[in-house]
């Protein structure tokens, strides 16, 4: 059998069976912000056999390679928020985080010493994050693509945007941008970045917080975009 279609390739040209590429020899992705070509992170232990883990020789970001490029969208209404019940059986622990940090950032930027700044939150969930906001007096606004979570978060009034960062929001309109383990999840930060500079008054700060990367599982399970 193997003599004959041996005979049909050479007569028919059909073509010889290719062996399958392992991701792992593959030419390595380049970063994102920096251009440069990546180098294996955590000496191989990330690696899987889909993907492997990557980090740029210059600055801190990290990468999944190939990269799983799928862009954000909107879940519909009725569909539960994934981890509503996590989250709401620990409102008062991550509020009493979120006063910390909002003290911390009013403290080194000194805008209500001036004024009270206009925040927006990428990412913002039930809300939680707003309702602080809105304990120290600062006008905020949040967005996420849950819909549950918009209108959790728009039960008492309309604060919330079905969406994520985009035209939706003019020029120079914030002091100040935060989002709370969301960069981790965002397959092109870079586009982020630039949003939150484009919505920024001149002067103004995003805020970031984000997963200790040391912290990945070995099989890379809970790793998927870019940090």
């Amino acid at each position: 059998m193997s003599h004959i279609f041996s005979l049909l390739k050479e007569k028919f040209g059909l073509p010889h069976p290719q062996p399958a590429i392992s991701v792992q020899d593959q030419q390595f992705s380049n970063c994102e912000m920096c251009g440069l070509p990546g180098d294996i992170y955590g000496n191989s232990v990330y690696n899987h056999d889909a993907f492997r883990i990557l980090s740029c020789p210059r600055c801190p970001l990290i990468w999944t390679d190939p990269l799983i490029d799928q862009p954000p969208t909107s879940k519909g209404e009725g569909e539960e928020y994934w981890a509503k019940d996590v989250y709401l059986s620990n409102h008062e622990a991550q509020k009493q985080r979120f006063r910390q940090q909002l003290r911390a950032f009013l403290k080194a930027s000194g805008l209500s010493q001036t004024h009270m700044p206009r925040v927006l939150e990428v990412g913002s969930g039930l809300g939680f994050f707003l309702e602080v906001c809105e304990e120290f007096g600062i006008n905020a606004l949040g967005c996420d693509i849950d819909a549950e979570a918009v209108r959790y978060a728009n039960r008492a009034r309309t604060r919330v945007h079905l969406g994520t960062l985009d035209s939706f929001y003019a020029n120079n309109t914030f002091d100040a941008v935060f989002a709370f383990n969301l960069i981790e999840h965002l397959p092109h930060p870079k586009s982020f970045f630039e949003e939150a500079h484009r919505v920024l008054r001149p002067g103004g700060t995003l805020i970031l917080e984000t997963r200790d990367c040391r912290v990945l599982r070995h099989d890379g399970r809970d790793f998927r975009g870019q940090a």
